[in-house]
């Protein structure tokens, strides 16, 4: 997701839901393409805390799950 998309869905969801200002904000990330702009993004957004979805480091793992 593009940092202006994810900025725009973000301004969506507080249109139409109440979110308070100690609101813990979290999200997935994938970290083959998370990017300085995104991270920053991010943080303008609100979000406190990132996963990172990591699956395996076993390269043949990743092969079969189609995560190189």
């Amino acid at each position: 997701m593009a940092p202006k998309l994810f900025a725009d869905l973000v301004g969506a969801m507080r249109s139409f839901f109440l979110v308070l200002s100690d609101a813990e904000i979290a999200v997935e990330v994938d970290p083959r393409t998370l990017t300085e702009p995104m991270t920053k993004t991010m943080a303008h957004c609100g979000v406190t805390r990132a996963s990172l979805g990591v699956q395996s480091f076993d390269p043949m793992v990743l092969r079969s799950i189609n995560r190189i």
